[in-house]
């Protein structure tokens, strides 16, 4: 996964809606991610990647679920 990184002001404390993580292109924008999500498949992107730009000077941090990435237990 790479970072999604919007730099524009305009967009802090905002969710913005992008084709996939390796785009910088926004689709959409606003407060509510129900909102953005909604907008963004109105204009046709099928699986939009909701994400929060934080404010200025914040950091944010992503985590993945990593249990669905463990392998299986081996069955003894």
């Amino acid at each position: 996964m790479k970072e999604a990184i919007i730099k524009s002001e305009k967009y802090r404390r905002q969710y913005v809606a992008l084709n996939d993580f390796r785009s910088r292109t926004i689709i959409a924008h606003g407060r509510d991610p129900k909102k953005v999500f909604a907008a963004a498949l109105k204009r046709g992107i099928r699986k939009p990647v909701i994400v929060y730009v934080p404010a200025k000077d914040a950091a944010q941090i992503l985590a993945r679920d990593l249990a669905s990435t463990r392998p299986a237990k081996a069955e003894a």
